[in-house]
């Protein structure tokens, strides 16, 4: 378990498997399927792409969500900027709140204490909204 918290603090697609995983173990009900993601395939279903759009900060998949929704994000690294992922409902309460660490990476949310719904999934640094999508979460 320690090698995996370490890795968890790492950039790319390792630490974000890592803190899945970390995040699935807090909470035994739970059963995750690692999803997987090949996104040169034309096999892989457009909501379970990767790939960013052109200038593209934000990409959540899949989507609809049903457990979790891993939400993928590029931000451009800048001194005294503080990147943070937010999430609202379409009320506009906040359910989710995260600081970003690193210019490029992923994140898990389990959406098991999460309605069905639209949601809006926000990148904010200084106040500003960089970059939004919405999603849906169907259960």
């Amino acid at each position: 378990m320690s090698s995996l918290e370490s890795l968890s603090t790492r950039h790319g697609v390792a630490g974000g498997r890592a803190r899945a995983i970390l995040e699935v173990n807090q909470n035994e009900d739970f059963e995750y399927h690692e999803p997987v993601l090949l996104p040169e395939s034309e096999l892989v279903p457009k909501s379970m792409r990767t790939e960013f759009e052109p200038m593209s900060k934000l990409s959540v998949f899949p989507n609809p969500a049903k457990d979790y929704t891993v939400i993928k994000y590029r931000v451009t690294p800048n001194k005294g900027m503080d990147y943070a992922l937010l999430i609202f409902d379409m009320e506009g309460k906040m359910v989710y709140d995260q600081k970003l660490g690193y210019s490029e990476d992923q994140v898990t949310v389990i959406t098991e204490k999460l309605s069905s719904g639209s949601y809006i999934a926000v990148i904010k640094s200084g106040g500003e909204v960089e970059e939004s999508k919405q999603f849906v979460i169907q259960k």
